[in-house]
This record gives structure tokens, sequence and C-alpha cells, in this order.
């Protein structure tokens, strides 16, 4: 009703439970003249196309809510990608309550991040999904417990494949209801992103984000 380009479900238990009955039945019924009835994206997709370009030992990790964990989602669409990827999950249900409770930055909060931390990467991976959005709250704390973890984080993923599609150029539109892009973020994002690249010894030819788009 609001005209929207595109809706991204900004959930993984949404996205692995729901987004295919709302692209396949939904939006088809609801809404007959969509194409294809791909206006609704999830974020599994985008993430594990990430993580399969970053790893380099082919083993991904995958924090998650118990209910995404269950669905088996990460690991068909990483396999998808690439059948050899060894994909090990862990069930993190207490980090979404910390976060919404607001209290992230607590001692316990980072004691409950080194545990589920600690316990995916004694299987040895060497990039690590945040399968959850509320998960993005607790990247420098991740990060600090395994600093040599290539790190999927949604927000930015998302934001780049959005860029990518040209779906993210401000319009006069986008600016007067105050939807606009600082170009010091843009930048940071992509220089992110390419970190796990440039360790990996592969260059890439800009990171200007405008040009990558």
């Amino acid at each position: 009703r609001e005209g929207a380009e595109m809706i991204i479900l900004a959930c993984n238990t949404a996205s692995s439970d729901a987004l295919h009955k709302i692209q396949q039945e939904y939006l088809p019924k609801k809404y007959p003249g969509l194409p294809n009835g791909k206006r609704v994206l999830g974020v599994i997709i985008p993430a594990c196309e990430d993580a399969v370009l970053k790893t380099r030992n082919k083993k991904v990790g995958v924090l998650g809510t118990e209910a995404t964990v269950v669905s088996g989602a990460f690991d068909r669409e990483l396999k998808k990608l690439d059948s050899k990827i060894e994909v090990y999950q862990e069930a993190a249900p207490l980090l979404v309550p910390i976060v919404e409770a607001g209290e992230e930055g607590s001692e316990s909060a980072k004691a409950m991040v080194k545990k589920y931390v600690d316990e995916i990467v004694s299987c040895d991976i060497d990039t690590l999904i945040l399968g959850c959005t509320h998960y993005g709250f607790f990247e420098d704390e991740i990060q600090k417990c395994a600093p040599n973890l290539c790190l999927v984080t949604e927000g930015p993923v998302i934001g780049l494949k959005l860029l990518g599609m040209k779906l993210m150029v401000p319009t006069a539109d986008m600016v007067s209801q105050h939807y606009t892009l600082d170009p010091g973020w843009m930048q940071a994002v992509v220089e992110k992103s390419i970190k796990c690249f440039v360790d990996k010894g592969q260059t890439t030819p800009s990171t200007d984000p405008l040009a990558l788009a």
C-alpha cells in the first residue's frame, strides 16, 4: 500500500519459516501482478553468499536462534552454493533477550558471548555467520573472542546487496522522508566487507561503494 519497491524480511527465523510461503503463496494470491512474487526478500541467502566467498577452509559456523538452527535453512543454502562447505551451527537463545533488555554491554552478556563463541570456534571454523539480526550488537565482542574469524553480519551484507541493486541511491523522495545515506558509513561498510578478501591475498579494484554498485 505504501508503494515500497522491496521489503526485506529482516529476521532469520521468519526468513527460514515463512519467506517461501510469502513469496510463493501469499504474494501471488494477494498481489497477482507482482513479478514472480520477488518483492519480499529474506536475509539468509545474502549472508550465505557472503560466507561462501569469505571462507578459506570451507568450514562455516552459524550462530542463530533455536528455531533458525532447527530449520536447517543455513545448512541448505550454504551447501547449495558450495557442496563442499562444512556447516556448524550453534543455538544462542539467550542473546536475544539480553539485547532486548538493553544489557548487551554487561559483564554477564560478555561471558555468555564467550561461551557460545568458544563452543563453535572449537569446530575449526574460519567464518562465522551471525544468524540473527540481534547478534550484530555483539559483533565487536565476538571479534575480541575470536580475532581471526571472518564475521558475516547481516546488516552490512544486506546494505551492500541493496547498494549493488541500486536501490539505495538517494532520491528526492527519500531525502524528504529523511532516508539519507552517510557516504562515510557506506565507505566503512564496504571496507569492512572486503577485509576478509584482502586477508585471503585477493585484491579488489576499488573501495568506492559507488564503483562497486
